[in-house]
């Protein structure tokens, strides 16, 4: 039998939360939705924000609420999900990228002065970046270097409280807190978004949602969303199980992080190589990126042989759908801001060329980790 390069982590408990849910005639937007933000915003120490059934429409509310003015832009990591640059487009907002740290995808301090320092026409207000594959940006030294600082945990959520050092492995070893216990460390980006779709570290069979840290930041998302009907937002069918899953949080973390250590130590074994968190962050083991040394191709047509799914790490980024290799002509001249120019953010697109993404999740058994590793030792 084939292993699934993802499958959704969704036991009893959660589904007797969304049987509960139906029994109580509460299906659409409603006091659970309500409920799962307040929980999520407990988890972070945030004032405020909103779920929906979409990333589209989250991005919709939060580049309303930026309220930027004319001669102000974004920059985006190349490696975010290509729904932010569509949205950022649509909505008329200026934006350019920025490129990312080699050893793990996410914005370091210096790419971010280097894009800082480049000449354009519009004024940078606003730095938007994910913690690329479960791996977290330095966000104390970003937030210093821009106006405002959003940043995509869709998945790293159960990492973050160990950015400032110290207290991760303490909770980590807490796994039957509750989520409102298992407190996030301070996070001085102004605003966060979360996906909750399947492959994400929390799903709620869709959806997502975005969240400001000050009040002046919450009221700003408020009037943004003021204006959908109650169809965009998230239905407490879906809420109610991703309230189960936060719950459950810690515990999935801990063991994504065993599995992690079993799997790193045969890509080790092998002739490739892994990417690397910095010292102090935090991280969740979303996935294992593999950084294939030889032919991405030729690496996951051998684990397809063997029954192992992978995928290219960042598939759906605005790189992978947007990317321009030096010599490539775009013909789409509506897109013409969309488009990434590869050789502008080298590093992002060595990352996105060369890296597979192999199974991790916490619902693998001990004997498909031993079938992966061996897999990973022999990699062509």
């Amino acid at each position: 039998m084939s292993i699934p390069l993802f499958r959704p982590a969704v036991n009893r408990r959660d589904m007797q939360a969304v049987l509960e849910t139906m029994v109580d005639d509460t299906l659409g937007p409603g006091q659970i939705s309500d409920g799962f933000v307040h929980a999520l915003l407990d988890v972070f120490d945030f004032e405020g924000g909103a779920a929906f059934r979409e990333m589209r429409r989250a991005l919709d509310v939060l580049f309303d609420a930026l309220k930027l003015t004319e001669g102000q832009g974004i920059l985006l990591s190349p490696l975010l999900p290509r729904v932010y640059a569509e949205a950022a487009a649509a909505a008329h907002i200026a934006f350019d990228f920025v490129d990312v740290d080699s050893r793990n995808g996410t914005v370091s301090v210096e790419s971010l002065q280097q894009a800082m320092a480049v000449e354009r026409d519009f004024q940078v207000a606003c730095l938007v970046c994910d913690s690329s594959l479960g791996f977290v940006p330095d966000i104390a030294s970003l937030s210093e270097l821009v106006d405002v600082l959003v940043l995509d945990v869709s998945k790293s959520c159960g990492a973050l409280r160990a950015v400032c050092g110290g207290a991760a492995d303490e909770q980590d070893d807490q796994a039957g807190e509750s989520a409102g216990e298992q407190r996030e460390t301070a996070i001085v980006a102004d605003y966060v978004l979360f996906s909750f779709e399947e492959d994400d570290i929390i799903t709620t069979g869709g959806g997502a949602a975005v969240l400001g840290r000050s009040k002046k930041q919450s009221s700003a998302l408020n009037k943004a969303a003021r204006g959908f009907s109650s169809a965009y937002f998230l239905p407490d069918i879906n809420a109610a199980l991703g309230r189960a899953q936060l719950k459950e949080l810690p515990r999935r973390c801990e063991r994504r992080k065993e599995i992690a250590a079993v799997l790193q130590r045969a890509v080790q074994q092998s002739r490739h190589s892994l990417l690397v968190q910095a010292e102090g962050a935090g991280r969740v083991h979303y996935g294992l990126p593999v950084v294939i040394q030889t032919g991405r191709n030729d690496a996951q047509q051998y684990a397809a042989k063997k029954g192992v799914d992978t995928r290219s790490a960042y598939e759906g980024s605005i790189i992978d759908a947007y990317g321009l290799e030096p010599g490539q002509e775009t013909t789409a001249s509506e897109e013409d801001q969309l488009v990434c120019s590869t050789s502008a953010v080298p590093e992002a697109a060595r990352l996105w060329r060369q890296t597979l993404l192999f199974p991790l999740y916490p619902s693998l058994t001990n004997l498909q980790v031993q079938e992966i590793s061996r897999i990973l030792i022999s990699l062509p």
